[in-house]
């Protein structure tokens, strides 16, 4: 999935003999970040895309409204810093409307939340606290948005590569069975150059 790939809680985080959680949140950092799958639960930034600069855990209900879950790891999510800079402690509650804080990406399908566009912007699908959430935390900040043109950018190149491999494969059939040469041969170096410039991109 080329973004917000599903994801889930395991079934237990660690635990002390006594059986209570960890004080220190910091003692999750690799289940929560493989929970995750090593992306920031908002941008979707992967850990790798984000440069090697880190990730930080996030108390998707905040602390400070939430005391009771500061140390319950299944309230820690993966952020960016920028992200998790943003969303900060906020958390928006609107009973006109009824929203009651932002949707939780371990209980929901991000993929029915967002439409992404060519250009790479996002937009949200019916959902005031999405559109909340895109808003806060700036989700079409321009780092970001460029992120998701790289993305589908090289999903279309790898598209064509294929399709170009196959061509190419389909070819070097016809040269083995004896097809005359010059034309194929053409149409081979032809692919070639095509594919190598695709490459560089």
């Amino acid at each position: 999935m080329i973004f917000y790939p599903d994801i889930e809680r395991r079934e237990a985080y660690s635990q002390k003999e006594d059986g209570m959680y960890y004080a220190s949140y910091s003692h999750y950092r690799d289940e929560i970040t493989e929970d995750c799958k090593r992306r920031c639960v908002y941008c979707d930034v992967t850990l790798i895309e984000h440069g090697g600069e880190g990730m930080q855990l996030d108390h998707f209900k905040p602390q400070e409204h939430f005391n009771n879950l500061k140390n319950d790891p299944n309230n820690l999510v993966l952020a960016c810093p920028k992200c998790n800079r943003l969303k900060s402690d906020y958390w928006p509650i609107n009973e006109e409307i009824g929203l009651d804080g932002f949707l939780d990406p371990f209980t929901n399908d991000r993929n029915e939340w967002y439409k992404i566009h060519p250009c790479g912007s996002i937009e949200y699908v019916d959902s005031c606290a999405v559109e909340l959430m895109i808003e806060k935390l700036n989700l079409n900040r321009p780092a970001r948005v460029q992120v998701r043109r790289k993305r589908l950018l090289e999903q279309r190149i790898a598209v064509i590569d294929d399709g170009l491999n196959k061509k190419l494969g389909d070819l070097k059939s016809k040269i083995a069975a004896g097809e005359n040469g010059i034309e194929l041969v053409e149409e081979v170096i032809y692919i070639k150059e095509k594919m190598d410039m695709l490459r560089k991109l």
